[in-house]
């Protein structure tokens, strides 16, 4: 099952979510969330909420892997989950050179106004 949802969706869409989980794939155990903080913290809210605790496993990417603020609260939801952060080298002058890009500096990438 494939799934999509909003990170700032209601929790009335995050609920309705895990009943499609659970009815269309009753014996899933593990979701993948290749998405960020905010969506994953809405699921364990909504894990919480249908006392689905130690039901689902989430497997994660690095939108979330490192961040505390996603489970802050939500332990015990989040327990045996696994997110995977590659490790890249902090480029500090790249940051700085992307956030100063602008359509009108940038005439070398033909699709950076869309």
């Amino acid at each position: 099952m494939v799934g999509k949802i909003w990170s700032n969706a209601g929790e009335k869409s995050f609920d309705r979510l895990l009943e499609r989980l659970r009815t269309h794939l009753p014996k899933a155990r593990v979701v993948a969330c290749f998405c960020e903080g905010m969506t994953v913290r809405n699921i364990l809210m909504a894990m919480r909420r249908q006392g689905l605790v130690g039901e689902f496993l989430l497997v994660g990417s690095d939108g979330w892997a490192d961040r505390y603020d996603v489970t802050d609260g939500y332990v015990r939801e989040a327990a045996g989950g696994i997110t995977i952060k590659l490790q890249s080298a902090d480029v500090k002058w790249f940051d700085e050179y992307y956030l100063k890009l602008r359509p009108d500096n940038n005439l070398r990438n033909p699709w950076f106004p869309e």
